[in-house]
């Protein structure tokens, strides 16, 4: 049961070998989210961040969110950081460069990800042996 909730952490940690590239973003704000599973329900504001790079002459889109929380002020402020046109660091997976991050994504998200798994195997478990 830990492995599953343990994947991301090691996922986020393989990425940080990841080379760099620079990038520019595109666009920043804060976007709501609302994520229902099962009688669990988790919403908020998240700063979203989208911004393009370039790998081997590739040109590349992608969207991050850059940390979850949960206040739009808090989100706002984080967006506020990424002002369109400005260069950021984008880390990217050799083997497939379209998988691209932002630097620091990567913590928040996994962190986040793997909390909320740890949430949804305990209230699975919970399930199954209330129906025993």
């Amino acid at each position: 049961m830990a492995l599953p909730s343990a994947l991301p952490l090691a996922r986020a940690r393989a990425r940080r070998s990841w080379p760099t590239t620079l990038g520019r973003v595109r666009s920043s704000h804060a976007d709501y989210y609302e994520v229902q599973a099962g009688r669990a329900s988790f919403s908020g504001w998240a700063p979203s961040i989208a911004y393009e790079y370039t790998v081997d002459g590739k040109h590349f889109e992608r969207t991050a969110f850059v940390a979850k929380v949960s206040k739009l002020d808090d989100a706002q402020e984080t967006a506020k950081r990424y002002q369109s046109g400005q260069q950021v660091s984008v880390r990217y997976d050799p083997s497939h460069p379209a998988r691209g991050m932002l630097e620091g994504e990567d913590i928040g998200g996994s962190v986040a990800l793997t909390a909320v798994g740890g949430v949804l195997a305990v209230l699975g478990a919970l399930m199954v042996v209330s129906s025993l």
